[in-house]
């Protein structure tokens, strides 16, 4: 046949193809956040913050033990307005690795809040605490840290490192427990620093105030705190109003000097200005 022409059957030997028309939908848009979270495999994405705070970064996967973590925040509820910033390997209540943290504003939580700015850096750092025994350990390892701040639960002002520290903490507060609980730290170090801190709160929350001293020289570390004063000064209260008349008995705490000093004798093991 001529050349360029071709008989039914040799147009039936070439393969035919037939593209199928492409359908394409938008994808919902990717905030930001979600965008840089996503580039990195195996770290945790915004979700894993609290809806009520605006963030940028990546943040720690709940399930692994150690995961990068880098973002700022601005961190809005009803007890914390703050901006915070962090980046690191482990960041939590018992312990980091790795880490710089660092809030400005108002944190805290239904125990106490404190306005002002804090910051911290090591390379280790870990806690310990049984409300059940009374017991309680901490440490770290190449750390300094800064903070000034006040609130409905203390102030604190002063900045420190160290290479090594570490302290224990004998006592604690529960409702269900003494009559006047109290608490006492104390720790050492390899370090340079000074910290001062005052101590006002109500921890067990029933309805008696904890107050104390801290302070950080040097190598040593101290803090008391006690529920001794607040019933002390509960109980001269009431006396003075027997006395004079004035308390029916139903709005004091202890009214009782006999029930008084039986308390006292109970807390005296560990307070020692009762003895």
């Amino acid at each position: 046949m001529g050349q360029g022409y071709r008989t039914p059957q040799e147009c039936s030997d070439v393969p035919m193809s037939v593209e199928e028309p492409q359908m394409s939908m938008a994808e919902p848009q990717m905030s930001m956040a979600d965008a840089v979270a996503t580039q990195t495999p195996g770290v945790a994405g915004p979700a894993a913050r609290p809806d009520n705070s605006t963030h940028l970064g990546w943040y720690q996967d709940p399930n692994a033990p150690l995961d990068l973590y880098m973002h700022a925040s601005n961190n809005s509820d009803q007890y914390n307005e703050n901006l915070e910033v962090g980046l690191g390997m482990l960041h939590g209540p018992n312990g980091d690795v790795m880490s710089a943290n660092a809030q400005l504003g108002v944190w805290g939580d239904e125990k106490g809040q404190r306005i002002g700015a804090r910051g911290n850096a090591q390379m280790a750092k870990g806690n310990a605490f049984s409300q059940e025994n009374g017991l309680g350990v901490e440490g770290s390892v190449f750390s300094a840290g800064a903070e000034m701040s006040a609130g409905s639960d203390g102030a604190t002002i002063g900045a420190g490192a160290s290479v090594i520290d570490g302290a224990v903490t004998v006592g604690g507060f529960n409702r269900d427990d003494s009559w006047a609980d109290s608490q006492v730290r104390g720790g050492l170090g390899f370090g340079v620093g000074a910290a001062g801190r005052l101590h006002w709160s109500d921890t067990d929350q029933d309805g008696v105030e904890e107050v104390g001293f801290g302070f950080d020289a040097g190598p040593v570390s101290f803090d008391v705190k006690s529920e001794a004063p607040t019933q002390l000064g509960n109980f001269i209260g009431d006396s003075w109003a027997d006395a004079m008349g004035h308390n029916s008995g139903g709005g004091g705490t202890y009214h009782d000097a006999d029930a008084y000093q039986a308390e006292l004798d109970d807390m005296a093991w560990y307070a020692p200005w009762t003895w």
